[in-house]
């Protein structure tokens, strides 16, 4: 995984900040790859309730800026069908 520690720190902790729920966060993608470079975090984010549109715009501008790497969400409802890309990426993803 190529994701330091404190980063991964940093993505729970904001998270935990913007939804106000108990998150499940699972990176997949690229970054699970420790031989490959680059390239943007690709995060699936579980949580109980759905988010809105400006909680996922306000999630993703904290992360990128706090990170100051690109990201791309993924936010599901905990207990909801997931989509095709969606149950491919939960199936090839860690849990953070």
């Amino acid at each position: 995984m190529r994701l330091k520690t404190e980063q991964i720190t940093t993505i729970v902790e904001t998270v935990q900040a913007v939804t106000l729920q108990a998150a499940k966060i699972r990176l997949f993608g690229s970054r699970l790859d420790d031989l490959a470079k680059g390239g943007d975090v690709d995060l699936l984010i579980e949580t109980p309730k759905l988010l809105g549109l400006l909680q996922k715009a306000q999630l993703k501008n904290l992360l990128e800026s706090r990170l100051n790497l690109p990201i791309d969400l993924l936010v599901v409802e905990q207990g909801k069908n997931l989509s095709p890309f969606q149950k491919i990426a939960f199936e090839k993803s860690v849990l953070l």
